[in-house]
């Protein structure tokens, strides 16, 4: 039976846990990667991102599963469809929206390198799920490039990073040249992400004022 929550941005870590619990039943175990807002609500306990539906980085395409919609519909889960593929799936039991991201590119970044350096992050005593590498996170939040996004980096580097942009970069700078190799670029990021860090610092100074 449904959840009967109000608003499927209420979802509590619960019914995330068994959402990506019966995922990894479907395309496998490792095979499932929680990224978007989800994955910033994870990380950034103090977070109160509004986020709709459950974005998720996947393996393969459910048409590559052998009978995914009866596997799906085992699991309550009806898929969704765009055109010929299907693109996600509709959760009877906690009502959300989850969205699958198969393509070899997601947001910048490689879908490879997304599964391939998830963390394992708790989610409370429901145990734990897998979610994009916070560094990974940051480059496909500032590709996104949103208000909500700009938001999102800052709860990250607030929570990960110690608010500190010089220290996201000496961690993650792998990552980070890997997807900006060019100096120019990377010095309007490291600009505009410093920046960003710099408005919230006058904001909080403002408001202890």
């Amino acid at each position: 039976m449904p959840l009967g929550l109000k608003h499927r941005s209420d979802i509590p870590t619960y019914a995330i846990k068994d959402i990506y619990d019966r995922l990894s039943d479907i395309f496998g175990k490792d095979d499932v990667v929680i990224i978007g807002g989800r994955a910033v609500n994870i990380y950034c306990f103090n977070s109160k991102r509004d986020t709709h539906d459950v974005d998720v980085v996947v393996s393969k395409k459910p048409s590559e599963i052998e009978d995914f919609d009866v596997k799906a519909l085992e699991m309550g889960m009806i898929p969704r469809t765009q055109g010929s593929e299907i693109v996600g799936v509709n959760d009877n039991y906690s009502g959300a929206q989850i969205d699958f991201f198969y393509k070899d590119n997601v947001g910048g970044v490689e879908r490879s390198d997304i599964l391939e350096t998830a963390l394992e992050r708790t989610l409370t005593k429901e145990g734990t799920v897998r979610v994009v590498h916070p560094g990974y996170l940051v480059l496909i939040k500032y590709t996104a490039g949103r208000d909500k996004d700009w938001d999102d980096i800052r709860n990250i580097m607030r929570n990960m990073y110690n608010s500190s942009p010089a220290k996201f970069f000496k961690e993650e700078e792998g990552k980070i040249r890997k997807y900006i190799p060019d100096q120019e670029q990377l010095q309007l990021f490291a600009k505009e992400l410093t920046n960003a860090m710099q408005v919230t610092g006058r904001l909080r100074s403002a408001f202890r004022n």
